[in-house]
């Protein structure tokens, strides 16, 4: 991976110190994933001329009713969204996409319809869980310690998507959650970021960024408690 990206995290001169020294490397990679929610995608939607009826497994009744409105041109008080219960989500039902398609469809037929994804649409539709690299390296004090930490990691970020303004400088500060907030003491840290622009769709999928940010982080630990022949539960104590 092309190092040095836009800087999340830096205490002391961990790039010098591991450029100097013997360090422990390792690289890990996340792949793209679908949710793959156990219930379908699904609503049922219910559009007249002066109201419109919903009800869908959504974890965004708010952003529903908005699309709702913004497609049949009522006011936001005229869309009544009634919230069921979710046969799984995860963050993929907190997009309005399954929505806006029973929406339209009910509009243009002029009846309630109930409409249910089908397997293949749900997974070529899915805003993917974002897929990641990481590049580690690390320098072991005499005693075994991690002196000084380095983490590079690249991918997607939903924030530019959702939220494009949240984008300062390329920068998705999420990308600390795992990477730079984490409890052990290590002198010198180094954690740098790459926005990868793809044009795959990324979405929420519960903790997003530290699931598969901590991922890399402790099973790098392992490695260094390996390179200085540490139990890797003891090392972490």
């Amino acid at each position: 991976m092309k190092t040095d990206g836009a800087v999340i995290k830096s205490v002391g001169d961990a790039k010098a110190a591991i450029a100097a020294g013997k360090p422990v490397t390792a690289n890990y990679e996340t792949p793209y994933l679908a949710h793959a929610t156990m219930e379908p995608m699904n609503t049922t939607a219910d559009v007249r001329t002066d109201r419109v009826s919903i009800w869908s497994p959504t974890q965004a009744p708010t952003r529903a009713q908005a699309e709702a409105a913004k497609i049949t041109g009522l006011p936001l008080e005229a869309v009544v969204v009634n919230t069921t219960f979710l046969g799984g989500g995860f963050g993929r039902r907190s997009e309005t996409d399954f929505v806006a398609d029973a929406v339209h469809v009910s509009k243009a037929a002029g009846v309630p319809i109930k409409l249910v994804w089908t397997r293949e649409d749900d997974i070529r539709k899915d805003p993917y869980r974002a897929g990641t690299v990481h590049a580690l390296s690390a320098t072991l004090a005499a005693d075994g310690r991690i002196d000084a930490y380095r983490h590079t990691v690249a991918n997607s970020s939903v924030a530019a998507r959702r939220r494009p303004a949240s984008i300062k400088s390329g920068v998705d500060r999420a990308v600390n959650l795992g990477t730079g907030n984490f409890a052990y003491a290590i002198d010198k840290q180094l954690v740098d970021y790459h926005l990868l622009d793809v044009a795959i769709p990324v979405g929420y999928w519960r903790v997003p960024r530290t699931n598969v940010n901590t991922f890399a982080f402790e099973s790098f630990i392992d490695e260094a408690a390996n390179a200085a022949g540490k139990d890797p539960l003891a090392y972490r104590l």
